[in-house]
């Protein structure tokens, strides 16, 4: 008998690692030590990165009381040693509320939707948060096969107010050690951001984020496109670099592709970088299809699948009807909720079958 269930348990860890290319967990209830507070974490891995976000609630109700209660970090290309986007903040998206003040959507509340899927060649992982005004905001992240070094990344401006868009790195390491330069650097022009910050009207769509003298051989690249962007600004830094995004007043979305390097030398980066490889990431990124649709052969897959590891079949059979009616109107946020649903229970249906194995 543990034969077999051992068998089944490894049957079914492969299945999930061969089908699921991006794999969503939500974790609820965490503990934490403050009475009354308890914590939740949304984690979307791709193939070569992560990202996840980290909310301290008190009932029902988000509260930041002290640094960790929010976290919204990015793992690519990243090391504790050699730094790299922001494990603790890496986007933020401020939009205006009825008084006029701007928040951070991302940390002033948690995802309505947090989705991953396959369409088109790639994974995509589909999120949401609630706005003011009762406006929702809505963001796509994207991995392919042929750029796993990079995430692509699409902000809907079409719902809420978005002032600005950021995306926050430490090229190098986070430790601010005496004599580093920290740089910003476009093909028009290269700042020190130890001495100056950076503000402009893009002209090009590609920028560099590197340190000298210390830490040199590990940077960040960020890729948008400029045809959405009113402007740029970088504000003076020793430490993180934050790269900020004013959208232009007619743009229904923003899009970013976000990427580094490990290993090399700035110089070089800077060269190959900024004078060939972003055009060609500016042009892949343009042709992101972000409609794309998952094929239903895939949730069908994935159905069975579930259906075959003993997952109650009436479940089942109420997210496929969801997911086919929502098919019909393509209706995206159900469609990767039904998709997310399905392979959740197949995750809770495996973490049965290994506790089984433990007794």
């Amino acid at each position: 008998m543990m034969k077999g269930f051992m068998l089944t348990a490894a049957f079914l860890l492969a299945v999930l690692r061969c089908e699921a290319k991006v794999d969503i967990v939500h974790k609820d209830n965490l503990s934490d030590k403050r009475a009354g507070m308890h914590r939740e974490k949304f984690i979307a891995a791709f193939d070569k990165c992560s990202l996840f976000a980290e909310y301290t609630l008190e009932g029902d109700r988000i509260v930041k009381k002290a640094w960790g209660d929010h976290f919204f970090g990015l793992k690519l290309g990243y090391s504790p040693k050699n730094g790299g986007w922001s494990i603790w903040d890496f986007l933020n998206v401020h939009v205006r509320n009825a008084e006029g003040r701007t928040v951070d959507a991302l940390s002033a509340s948690r995802p309505s939707l947090f989705a991953g899927y396959s369409a088109d060649g790639a994974d995509f992982l589909a999120a949401e948060w609630l706005a003011p005004e009762g406006k929702r905001l809505k963001l796509l992240f994207a991995s392919y096969p042929s750029h796993r070094d990079w995430l692509f990344v699409r902000v809907d401006l079409g719902g809420a107010k978005v002032e600005r868009i950021d995306f926050n790195a430490y090229p190098g390491n986070a430790a601010v050690p005496e004599g580093r330069e920290r740089h910003f650097a476009t093909r028009e022009n290269d700042w020190i951001l130890n001495k100056e910050a950076a503000s402009f009207k893009p002209a090009s769509s590609s920028a560099l984020l590197y340190s000298r003298y210390v830490d040199e051989r590990f940077g960040n690249k960020i890729v948008f496109d400029e045809r959405f962007i009113e402007s740029v600004s970088v504000p003076k830094t020793a430490s993180m670099i934050s790269v900020r995004f004013k959208p232009a007043e007619d743009a229904e979305a923003a899009v970013f592709a976000l990427g580094y390097f490990a290993h090399k030398e700035p110089s070089d980066q800077v060269t190959r970088f900024l004078g060939e490889e972003g055009d060609s990431i500016a042009g892949f990124l343009r042709a992101v299809d972000w409609d794309a649709e998952p094929k239903s052969d895939d949730f069908k897959l994935s159905v069975k699948i579930a259906l075959l590891m003993g997952v109650e079949r009436k479940r089942l059979e109420d997210v496929a009807k969801r997911y086919l009616k929502a098919v019909k109107v393509k209706d995206m946020e159900t469609i990767a909720g039904c998709c997310g649903e399905v392979m959740e229970l197949r995750r809770r249906k495996t973490a049965e079958e290994l506790e089984l194995l433990k007794k």
